[in-house]
């Protein structure tokens, strides 16, 4: 389910610019001399426009970039054919112009923007950050252990965050070897933090199911026990229904007959992170025998069913 897109409240003159396309005059808006370290975000919705940096003295009256944060700023061609037009990607709110072939700086690029279509804000606001907080969906997911789990989500393609920890309602405040050790009732799981514009939930039911054996209960492999469940931790009404219509359509197949999927499907609880130590496994260890010998043959065939969907360094790893 995709997040609602907050937008703030605007003045009569902040609407006029950002909604209805005027423009300031020049030498009027008070970011054009702001020279600390920081980022300019849009007025409207907050989202991440340009880096300090970026910033130069064009002498046009209005600040100007050579360069905007990647992804954040949309660029087309106005009715007349002329100018380029650039809007803010999140909402749509207008900048101004972006102009070329001026020699002005390296990238020979500059961003003309009014004044009152951003705000500063000091210090370099963190895009990954930024997207799992504002755009980003979530999923929670667990099979055995949390380090197959963590392994396969980070090498998709739109995965924003992989956070590895655990969830449900018994100890409060467990430690790692509590979980281990099956002494909470709690699950290994991760947390997906996806962009669900371009990767959907259905999607990742798919991988989820397709990278472990569903029909074992509370085991998978070697790793048995309570901790090791197979389960999805739901996050809206969209998701359980989604997920049960996926373990009823399984079951009716024939894919895993004569046994039955026992995938548990609950709505998700207060999540524990691990420790650091215990983050990004795989990538730090994968000389591992764990990751060697349980893990590898996960990746071996992520890559080969969903080839795709991985990473650019993934994908290259597959060929």
């Amino acid at each position: 389910m995709e997040k609602e897109l907050r937008l703030n409240q605007l003045t009569p003159e902040e609407e006029r610019v950002l909604i209805h396309k005027w423009t300031e005059m020049p030498f009027t808006g008070e970011l054009l001399e702001e020279k600390r370290e920081g980022t300019f975000v849009c007025k409207q919705c907050d989202a991440p426009l340009y880096y300090s940096e970026m910033k130069f003295e064009s002498g046009c009256g209005r600040p100007s970039f050579d360069d905007a944060i990647p992804g954040q700023v949309h660029e087309y061609v106005d009715a007349d054919g002329r100018r380029v037009e650039i809007t803010c990607t999140t909402c749509g709110g207008h900048l101004w112009h972006v102009f070329r072939g001026e020699k002005l700086t390296e990238k020979d690029t500059r961003h003309c923007v009014n004044s009152v279509s951003m705000k500063f804000v000091e210090g370099k606001v963190d895009m990954l950050e930024h997207a799992v907080h504002n755009t980003a969906d979530v999923a929670t997911f667990g099979w055995g252990c949390y380090r197959c789990v963590e392994a396969v989500m980070q090498r998709l393609r739109w995965v924003i965050q992989v956070e590895s920890g655990f969830m449900w309602w018994a100890t409060d405040d467990p430690t790692y070897d509590d979980v281990s050790y099956d002494e909470t009732g709690h699950v290994e799981v991760v947390h997906i933090h996806f962009d669900p514009e371009l990767i959907t939930y259905q999607t990742l039911l798919n991988v989820f199911f397709s990278s472990h054996n569903p029909t074992q209960l509370n085991a998978q492999g070697n790793d048995k026990g309570t901790q090791y469940a197979s389960v999805i931790f739901t996050h809206s009404p969209e998701q359980a229904s989604q997920a049960q219509q996926m373990i009823q359509q399984l079951n009716e197949s024939d894919i895993y007959t004569p046994e039955t999927v026992v995938t548990q499907v609950r709505e998700a609880s207060d999540f524990w992170k691990w420790p650091d130590a215990h983050q990004d496994y795989y990538n730090n260890n994968q000389w591992d025998r764990y990751c060697e010998f349980v893990i590898n043959p996960k990746i071996k065939k992520l890559r080969e069913s969903y080839a795709d969907l991985l990473k650019d360094e993934e994908a290259e790893s597959s060929r």
